[in-house]
């Protein structure tokens, strides 16, 4: 047997050249500049040197001179919420947090537990956006390293903002460097299992990992050491010469795990063993580190068992801690051997001469985590719920005490332990860390006592609640479900029921949804909060006309009224939008007061995501009454803080309304490409709202594409009716009827379009803003097919709403229509009177197609009139409009009528048959229908058409029935 001599370790650890120069070849790409996350993942079993690796991985960063950001993980902080970002970010907090804006600054003190939550708990992903901005900061000063050992016990709320931020770090140098393991003992595993409020919703390492671009990560397994490698480790760390035989025996016991046959040395050493001996006679790296702490001082194990079971030991804790313990039978024999007095620093210095704890900068852990992780699974279940209850008397974070009180209750219900679990919950999610309070909403919940049903139920609902907020929507329901099963009456039922109402919305529709907000009215008895929020949906969710709508939104915010002015914000939010909207589609116009109302509800609460603050809704409306520039100001502001924050949900909303803005203003090929990029957003998030839905078709429509509208509107259109969305059907069939109306369809578009009018007429949308402005097209169609007196009262109506709204657009577009219906009845003089008067109000106003439109109408108008010169202006202007925005198929009609305008050729002159196939096409006849009146074949009918199409040099349907309206 050797003997045991001091011996410091090497820089390097033996037998790892290899590693060591891949981590070097690694790091080289630090301090280069280069844009974007790279990662470095050492992988492998426990014990096999990843931790070892990863400090020299971070020692050689930092003399890089990066900003290296560090944390090891522990088992006893992984169910914590923020550990992980709190140690990351601890020593460059004060430097950053003053330079975010305030919103998000507070939310990051409050996760660090640097200042304590206020009334209004922060948005949900207010930490996450306040993570990525600090390390924005971060890494446009130095190349930012951020290092991770143990990863898989990262807390699930750190990898989850973590991740975030990993996702959105695209033009920033940023290294990680991160070890984790990937296998578990099974002694170590059974413990981790059982210790309650441990379930990781979040694996950590996958959040983290799946985050890392493949094409700039390099994994490296760590694998087990040779046999020399071996001899060379025990001769460095503990000074023993191993013989050849030891080692290869210890090679072949242990697969080559550094730990494990450290740990078989070390128990040889302590117990004047033949290492020969031990070798051939080991069982498990578990089991052997079991056998190390059997032969520990008992102040020494009782220290390592205290920092192993707390989330963040310091000295002074653990002191306490010991001391308290060792007062109880289970723990006292701990107390007698190797220290004078079990609270004196004799106790920690024992167990730091063990080997077994370190401690830096003030914050205890385990000198390897198996250490730890094993202390507490040989630990007996009845001695782990006594440290645990002894532990919750001490800290005082109430997370930390709830999870404490949660390990010491066991199985049977303790209305106590919920008590506290509750108050842990409400702790959490304060805090932003939705999941660590889901995880204790359902540890309260499960030890909540049957007898009291009204707590339990109570538990139920904030279960739901947060169970929705972390996306487990199912889940959420479900419980929410239970608790109108077990709860008659009570604030819980109203909860219960107003959260179902947003859930089952989306998958059922407005109908079911309005019931749950209806059931939660009925319920509520003199809550007003419930009651303000019970109608605002109602008002909101409902498919009502839009009398209805403001009945609610009113009482909503009467009920308000009576409470704090700063109380509940969301809410008053809420019912100003809709009581605003109610106006919008009444009148036609926005309250003067309306963005004041809502820029103060919005700042007396929490900051709310981007699709629910008054800047979005500013873009969203303001194109609605005629203002443009705004709505496009509006909106790119909010595309941008979504692409800051990384609010990837509010994107596909945000570019569908820039898409429809840029659609209307005429520059179709901006259009084009916010929509494309809506579409992208909304599949990327699965949430797929109609706008960019609607701008890509009408878009598509108007540049040549409508078949894009034809593919992808009918199946929107089914969806809505299957979830009783009318609202949503007025867009869809607003597009499919402009389609057929462009393509010469007249009769067909009036039945899309009266489908959209109608709906709309039913809800009191009283102004073409709200209605995909189709009056115009509707108009058109109507002439088309001889609707005239239908057409006239159309054009009369939008004419005076328009004037009364003090809308120019909608007056320009209302002279359109009776003009049109003037020259289908002859009266020239009044037709090209109301065209003049069109395009005078159209330039007060930038809505080019439009423009274009009533040009090309007063043009063949003129022409008709015999007024050439005069004609050739107006129809010229209007081609050069179209072919300004790249409305393709009107350019088309345009340039027919010009042509007809100078004159036909004498080959252009079309036989009887040619005419009369001409003029049953012009009026929306299919092949097959023109084929069966004419009684010839539909291949006769298609060459005719291509005759006809030659002679009078057009290229379709639409261009044809232009060119025989101009002639």
């Amino acid at each position: 047997m050797s003997t045991t001599t001091s011996h410091a370790p090497t820089t390097h650890p033996p037998g790892r050249e290899v590693e060591l120069a891949t981590i070097g070849t690694f790091l080289e790409t630090i301090g280069t500049g280069t844009a974007g996350v790279s990662a470095l993942v050492l992988a492998g079993e426990p014990g096999i040197g990843k931790s070892v690796l990863w400090e020299q991985a971070v020692a050689r960063a930092t003399a890089t001179g990066a900003i290296v950001l560090t944390m090891s993980a522990a088992q006893a902080e992984s169910s914590w919420s923020f550990t992980g970002l709190t140690d990351l970010l601890d020593t460059v907090a004060d430097e950053v947090i003053p330079e975010l804006p305030a919103p998000l600054g507070m939310a990051l003190e409050v996760a660090l537990l640097r200042r304590a939550p206020e009334a209004t708990e922060p948005g949900g992903r207010a930490v996450s956006f306040a993570a990525l901005s600090a390390l924005r900061l971060l890494a446009k000063r130095e190349r930012l390293v951020i290092a991770i050992d143990d990863l898989q016990w990262l807390d699930p709320a750190s990898a989850e903002v973590l991740a975030f931020a990993l996702r959105r770090l695209s033009t920033e140098p940023v290294t990680l460097l991160l070890a984790h393991r990937t296998e578990t003992p099974l002694a170590v595993r059974a413990v981790e299992d059982s210790a309650p409020g441990n379930r990781a919703k979040v694996n950590s390492a996958e959040e983290i990992i799946d985050c890392l671009p493949d094409h700039r990560t390099t994994t490296l397994s760590v694998g087990p050491l040779a046999p020399s490698a071996l001899s060379a480790l025990v001769a460095d760390r503990l000074g023993v010469a191993l013989p050849v035989r030891a080692a290869r025996r210890l090679h072949q016991q242990t697969g080559g795990n550094p730990l494990w046959v450290l740990e078989i040395v070390r128990t040889a050493v302590v117990g004047d063993r033949s290492i020969v001996d031990v070798a051939s006679g080991s069982g498990t790296l578990t089991s052997d580190v079991a056998s190390r702490i059997a032969t520990l001082p008992g102040p020494a194990r009782l220290v390592l068992l205290v920092v192993a079971a707390l989330a963040q030991p310091n000295p002074d804790l653990v002191r306490r801690a010991v001391r308290m313990l060792l007062a109880e039978e289970a723990f006292s024999a701990l107390g007698t051997a190797r220290a004078d007095s079990p609270d004196s620093p004799d106790s920690l210095a024992a167990a730091s001469v063990a080997g077994v704890v370190k401690t830096t900068a003030n914050r205890m852990r385990p000198t390897h985590p198996l250490l730890g992780s094993v202390t507490l699974a040989m630990l007996a279940p009845e001695h782990r719920q006594v440290l645990h209850r002894r532990l919750a008397e001490l800290v005082g974070d109430p997370e930390q005490r709830a999870r404490h009180l949660a390990a010491s209750a066991g199985t049977e219900p303790d209305a106590a332990v919920a008590d506290a679990l509750d108050t842990g919950a409400a702790a959490a999610r304060s805090r932003s860390a939705a999941w660590a309070a889901a995880d204790l909403a359902e540890l309260a919940v499960r030890l909540s006592p049957t007898s009291d049903k009204q707590a339990a139920a109570r538990r139920f609902a904030v279960l739901a609640e947060l169970l929705f907020a972390v996306g487990e929507v199912e889940q959420a329901r479900q419980w929410a479900q239970r608790v109108l099963d077990h709860a008659e009456t009570g604030l819980p039922r109203v909860r219960a029921s107003l959260l179902l109402a947003s859930l089952v919305y989306w998958t059922e529709g407005s109908g079911p949804a309005v019931g749950y907000a209806q059931r939660a009215l009925a319920d509520a008895a003199d809550d007003l909060p419930s009651q303000a929020r019970a109608h605002t949906l109602i008002a909101d969710l409902g498919d009502h006309p839009v009398k209805v709508c403001r009945q609610h939104a009113e009482r909503a915010l009467t009920a308000l009224d009576e409470l704090d002015p700063k109380a509940e914000p969301e809410t008053r939010f809420l019912a100003l939008t809709v009581l605003s909207g109610c106006e919008l589609d009444e009148r036609g116009q926005l309250p003067p007061d309306t963005f004041e109302l809502l820029e103060a509800a919005q700042n007396s609460g929490a900051r709310p995501a981007v699709l629910d603050r008054v800047g979005t809704y500013r873009g969203a409306t303001l194109k609605n009454v005629d203002d443009i520039n705004g709505s496009r100001l509006a909106l790119h502001a909010m595309i941008g803080e979504a692409q800051t924050e990384g609010d990837e949900v509010a994107l596909p909303n945000l570019f569908g309304h820039l898409a429809m803005t840029e659609y209307w203003a005429g520059r179709y090929a901006i259009g084009l490409a916010a929509a494309e990029q809506g579409l992208r957003a909304a599949a990327l998030v699965g949430v797929h709202p109609p706008t960019p839905y609607l701008a890509r078709g009408a878009l598509g429509v108007h540049t040549g594409d409508p078949g894009w509208a034809r593919s992808h509107l009918p199946g929107r259109i089914a969806g809505c009716e299957r979830v009783s969305d009318r609202r949503g059907l007025i867009g869809y069939h607003a597009v499919l009827g402009a389609a057929d109306l462009v393509d010469g369809r007249p009769a067909d578009a009036v039945r899309q379009l009266r489908i959209a009018f109608d709906v709309a007429d039913d809800l009191g949308f009283g102004l073409a803003g709200r209605r995909m402005r189709l009056d115009g097209d509707l108009g058109e169609a109507l002439v088309g097919i001889g609707e005239l007196d239908e057409a006239e009262d159309l054009g009369h109506e939008l004419f005076f709403a328009g004037e009364r709204a003090l809308r120019p657009s909608l007056q320009a577009v209302a002279l359109r229509i009776q003009g049109l219906v003037a020259a289908a009845r002859g009266h020239t003089s009044t037709a090209i009177d109301a065209f003049g008067h069109a395009v005078d109000l159209h330039n007060k106003v930038d809505f080019p197609l439009e423009r274009g439109r009533t040009l090309l109408a007063l043009g063949n108008t003129l022409r008709r009139a015999r007024a050439r010169q005069k004609a050739e202006e107006a129809l010229r202007q209007a081609e050069s409009c179209f072919a300004e925005i790249g409305a393709t198929p009107w350019r088309t009609m345009a340039a027919g009528s010009l042509r007809s305008s100078a004159g036909a050729r004498p080959d252009s002159v079309l036989t009887p048959t040619e005419r009369r196939v001409a003029e049953l096409v012009a009026t929306g006849s299919s092949n097959r229908e023109v084929a069966a009146t004419l009684v010839v074949s539909v291949r006769t009918v298609e060459g005719h058409l291509a005759a006809i199409y030659r002679k009078l040099e057009v290229t379709g349907r639409t261009a044809l029935t232009a060119h025989l309206v101009a002639s």
